[in-house]
């Protein structure tokens, strides 16, 4: 069963066969990594971003609170309700 998992012995040939006439000069590597370009750049993007008003943010905020709340209140109400049915199901 593991044969088929394990590849051939020919195929590993051919791998390093094709790893070995990669030359380094043909791997695409970053010249330089410039700080200044960069955040140059970052700042350019971000004021292409559409924010969302005050209002629009409180209210989703809001949203994604209550909404937890409702779903850690469950999830409780489930925890006590499955420890009393397993200490009653122990104390048997």
């Amino acid at each position: 069963m593991l044969q088929f998992l394990q590849p051939s012995l020919s195929g590993k040939i051919s791998f390093l066969l094709k790893m070995d006439k990669l030359k380094l000069s043909q791997i695409k590597m970053p010249k330089s990594f410039a700080l200044i370009p960069f955040l140059k750049e970052v700042r350019e993007e971000l004021t292409k971003v559409t924010w969302p008003s005050k209002d629009e943010t409180v209210r989703l905020t809001s949203i994604v609170v209550g909404v937890s709340l409702i779903v850690g209140a469950y999830i409780a109400g489930l925890d006590y309700f499955f420890t009393e049915l397993v200490g009653l199901i122990i104390k048997r």
